[in-house]
Formats: C-alpha cells, sequence, structure tokens
C-alpha cells in the first residue's frame, strides 16, 4: 500500500479540481516542486460552431492537463487509458492496478460520483470524478482510494462498485 497523503492543490474556495489534487498529492508524496503545475490546464477555447443555433456552451472545450509540462517541470509521468470495448474487462483493469501499484505508482482513477458515497454527488448527480488508487486487496476484491478532493485518507472500496461506477 501506497502512503500518500491527500493534499489540495489551492485553498478553497479557489478554483481546482479533483485531478489537480490528486498531482498535488504525488508531487507532494515524491518530494516535488508543485509551483506553475498546472500550466495551461485551465486555458479554455472554442470550437466551430456546427449550427447557427448550436449554444456556446457546447462548443467550450478544455484541455486536459499538460503531460507534457508535469514530465519536464516535476517529473511525474501521467498517462490516460480511457476504458473501452472487451479487450479492457474487469482482469484487464486489475492487472493494469496490480501492475502500476506493485511497481510504486499510484493510480489517477476516474468514475461517476453518483456512485461514490463520500461525495457530495452521491445518489444525486452524475458527474466525473477522481482520486488515487494506493493499493489493491485482488483476493478481497478490494481497491483502497486517497481522495484528496474529499480529504479521505483511506477509503476502501468494493472493486465491483468501482468497475460500475
Amino acid at each position: 500500500m501506497l502512503n500518500i497523503a491527500p493534499i489540495k492543490s489551492t485553498p478553497y474556495p479557489t478554483l481546482r479540481s479533483c485531478i489537480d489534487d490528486c498531482i498535488q498529492s504525488v508531487a507532494k508524496w515524491q518530494g516535488t516542486d508543485s509551483k506553475c503545475m498546472y500550466g495551461n490546464a485551465w486555458q479554455m477555447s472554442f470550437e466551430e460552431q456546427q449550427s447557427p443555433d448550436q449554444p456556446l456552451v457546447e462548443r467550450l472545450a478544455l484541455p486536459r492537463i499538460s503531460t507534457e509540462s508535469l514530465s519536464a517541470y516535476h517529473g511525474l509521468i501521467f498517462n490516460y487509458i480511457e476504458r473501452k470495448g472487451p479487450a479492457m474487462d474487469r482482469d484487464f483493469m486489475l492487472d493494469l492496478l496490480e501492475s502500476r501499484l506493485s511497481s510504486g505508482m499510484p493510480v489517477l482513477v476516474g468514475f461517476d460520483s453518483y456512485d461514490c458515497p463520500w461525495c457530495v454527488a452521491y445518489r444525486r448527480l452524475h458527474t466525473s470524478h477522481a482520486c488515487l488508487a494506493v493499493g489493491l486487496d485482488r483476493p478481497g476484491n478490494l481497491i483502497y482510494l486517497t481522495d484528496a478532493y474529499y480529504g479521505k485518507v483511506l477509503e476502501a472500496v468494493d472493486f465491483d462498485v468501482l468497475e460500475q461506477a
């Protein structure tokens, strides 16, 4: 089990996200500088208008976090793996988690906060949320999560619940 303390990226109520908080937690755990960590992560742009009546909000494009900046300036390697199709079944996901965690690396996991008991949106609203997987008990079917956004040091979650979320 990785001992990563949940660290807020900015003091409340400054704009932040659960991913920012996860990155800040990993940076602090690795002892890396976190100044200017998010760089252009919040710069918005607009896609081309598809029709004259298309609402502006549908054209809004938010970039993903600059993985190049995280690597170059902070030594953090950040890869996105989107779970798609039968090739990424339960065993694939568990093998991936087990491999990354056993190498000493936490895994950022994203899910629907509607199914997350400690989230404000639990059973009320479908929204994206992310936290860090820091441990795995495969025989017990448990994944251990640290959630910096909500200040949760360690939460044991049934993998079946997380998989559905």
